[in-house]
């Protein structure tokens, strides 16, 4: 679930939109991190990524979600950036 696309929704059951944010307010407040601080995340991984390939950032998305990561099947809330790489610092491109 994406912040932006969370709160952006304009298709969808009321339902399931509503189900989407509790399940980001949820996630957010059980790490402590409210949106402003998720997109100054968001804003400091792009840079820093940015130094050594250069990546799309229209389609640069991070995602909070959760993800079992143990042996004891415990579920963890786990950030996943999403990143397409145009080109690397050896010059070969993929976009």
């Amino acid at each position: 679930m994406v912040i932006n696309e969370v709160f952006s929704k304009k298709t969808g059951s009321s339902v399931n939109i509503a189900k989407e944010r509790l399940k980001l307010v949820l996630i957010t407040d059980k790490i402590g991190c409210s949106p402003q601080i998720m997109e100054q995340m968001k804003e400091d991984i792009l840079m820093t990524v940015s130094k050594y390939v250069e990546i799309s950032k229209n389609n640069f998305t991070l995602t909070i979600t959760n993800a079992c990561m143990d042996t004891d099947s415990h579920n963890m809330p786990v950030i996943v950036a999403n990143m397409p790489i145009k080109q690397t610092n050896t010059g070969e491109q993929y976009v």
